[in-house]
């Protein structure tokens, strides 16, 4: 294949995550102060008030949680690790090629990812969330519009990337991790057990907005499913509720407790929207979830690991990648 002449600059974006037990405080004030994750009246003058009071109710909780899975999210040295392949992987496609890291609540922020790109450089905006959402996709690329604009670019000649929920290559990467997992089972258990693919939950009002997210959930398990042509049953469950509002269900947690007190001594767990290990993987479906699983009488406890930097996974971002630059 012939090298495109393009000289590109990729900018993933995710949420981040805090590296030491100190960092956790100001990545959650940064999370509850984001207007996409609460939306209240007045928020400009009560949202940062409502922040500060929702760290200090659940700031101990949290720092217990981290100090269970090392004392801190694996997420940047991650996310890194996929930037640093995808780089890569692109290299041999263009005349110049970087791949910077633009996180949402802790560093590097969109500031640093945006500074001293060449400007004969075209400019692509990629997200580590696969499904869209307004309370992730869609606040990371305003704050880097935002930032991107203050700072002499033309935002508008970027190329955004929204979702890539059922691109073919990311279908045949979840189903190859699902398979590897299946394939490690008992065989009493392998083509029985319940499969969860667990997201990320999202409040109703979200989605009573016109959110695509949960649709593309959907979309992407029913191709999963598809290709993987297993008889188990399927389960979409939501994790991760925060607060009192009302968020899509079933929960993980209440359908890991129905499926063992009918009886299931086994399920597969599959972070449907998850691409790096972090907090909601290695603590939440981990460790808490698995012990509500075990005291609802599920044995046998299989959860498929997230992509980190897989080569299945950097080839899906590439692919997109050049989708969308031809």
């Amino acid at each position: 294949m012939s090298r495109n002449q393009h000289k590109v600059t990729v900018i993933l974006v995710n949420m981040g995550g805090p590296e030491t037990l100190e960092e956790i405080k100001p990545f959650l004030l940064n999370l509850f102060n984001d207007p996409d994750i609460i939306d209240i009246p007045g928020g400009r003058l009560f949202r940062p008030l409502l922040a500060r009071w929702i760290v200090y109710r659940r700031l101990p909780e949290v720092t217990e949680n981290f100090k269970q899975i090392g004392g801190g999210s694996p997420l940047l040295k991650i996310s890194q690790e996929q930037a640093d392949a995808l780089r890569d992987a692109l290299a041999a496609e263009f005349d110049e090629v970087d791949v910077r890291l633009a996180m949402r609540y802790s560093k590097p922020f969109s500031e640093e990812a945006i500074q001293g790109i060449p400007p004969d450089h075209r400019i692509v905006v990629l997200p580590l969330y696969p499904q869209f959402s307004t309370t992730t996709t869609g606040s990371s690329f305003k704050e880097l519009f935002r930032v991107a604009s203050q700072n002499g670019h033309n935002p508008d000649r970027f190329i955004w990337i929204r979702d890539y929920h059922d691109h073919p290559l990311f279908i045949d990467a979840w189903v190859r991790l699902i398979q590897e997992t299946m394939d490690t089972m008992p065989e009493e258990f392998r083509h029985r057990a319940p499969i969860l693919f667990s997201a990320h939950g999202v409040p109703v009002s979200v989605i009573e907005r016109g959110d695509p997210y949960e649709e593309q959930i959907k979309r992407g398990v029913e191709r999963i499913c598809q290709q993987l042509g297993v008889p188990n049953p399927v389960h979409i469950t939501y994790q991760s509720k925060v607060g009192r509002a009302q968020w899509l269900e079933p929960s993980t947690e209440e359908m890991l407790e129905q499926l063992g007190h009918a009886g299931e001594k086994a399920v597969i767990v599959v972070p449907i929207s998850f691409v790096s290990e972090h907090s909601e993987t290695l603590y939440e479906l981990d460790i808490m979830l698995k012990d509500i699983a075990r005291d609802a009488g599920i044995e046998h406890y299989y959860r498929v690991p997230t992509f980190n930097a897989r080569k299945e996974y950097i080839q899906t971002l590439k692919q997109v990648v050049m989708d969308h630059v031809q």
